[in-house]
């Protein structure tokens, strides 16, 4: 094993060890980076705004029947990513859904205004906290708490972003990511991760999803 896979196999072996988390089994499908993911939204609004027009059904159509109610999940990982947004911080700040992904591993959902662009991500498999960590270097501070949940708080250090990163139940993890606009600033972005962030795990305890109260804190490194 060459050095650099003995760093990887390192690595995996750190996060598998945080209380709380359980590794998902091997990677399937590609993963969209944090970055990746916000361009992508910036990408769809420009093209939405170019691009929006109302259809009108015509008068051959059928009335299309109501959708039946959907059963409610019963773990975050079932759940619609978009839903765990409450609509009083989409309607305060005037956020446009622009990207919603599903793969294997994880669920995001992607928003944007005028100021920032936002993301919800939940992941369950065993790269998650790394990514974190290299996305988000810079530690913001100590023994954070948003709607009474254990987060761990981090900036990026090339963009004026923040993100937050919290465990709803046992093996699933779930981050709030703002990239403000430019001359923004990361401490700026961060205040708006912890209104969020705090909305949005109200909205998940709300759900009956919250299954892991107060006990773990994610550690990124150790």
């Amino acid at each position: 094993m060459t050095s650099s896979a003995q760093a990887e196999a390192a690595e995996a072996d750190a996060v598998r060890s945080v209380p709380g988390f359980v590794a998902a089994g091997p990677v399937r499908t590609p993963r969209m980076s944090v970055w990746a993911r916000l361009g992508a939204a910036m990408l769809l609004v420009t093209v939405a705004v170019g691009c929006s027009e109302t259809r009108q059904p015509s008068a051959s159509e059928p009335p299309s029947a109501s959708p039946k109610p959907k059963p409610r999940p019963t773990s975050v990982q079932k759940a619609d990513p978009c839903s765990l947004l409450p609509k009083s911080q989409v309607t305060a700040y005037d956020l446009k859904r622009v990207g919603k992904d599903i793969s294997e591993t994880s669920r995001s959902c992607t928003w944007t205004s005028s100021k920032f662009s936002m993301m919800l991500l939940v992941r369950w498999d065993s790269q998650t906290l790394i990514d974190f960590t290299q996305a988000f270097p810079v530690p913001v501070e100590e023994d954070v708490r948003l709607g009474g949940a254990n987060v761990v708080m981090g900036t990026s250090d090339v963009r004026p972003a923040c993100a937050a990163v919290f465990f709803p139940e046992r093996g699933t993890v779930v981050e709030v990511v703002v990239g403000d606009t430019p001359p923004s600033t990361a401490a700026a972005a961060c205040e708006r991760v912890k209104e969020i962030g705090t909305a949005a795990v109200q909205e998940i305890r709300d759900q009956g999803l919250l299954k892991v109260e107060s006990t773990a804190t994610p550690t990124p490194t150790s």
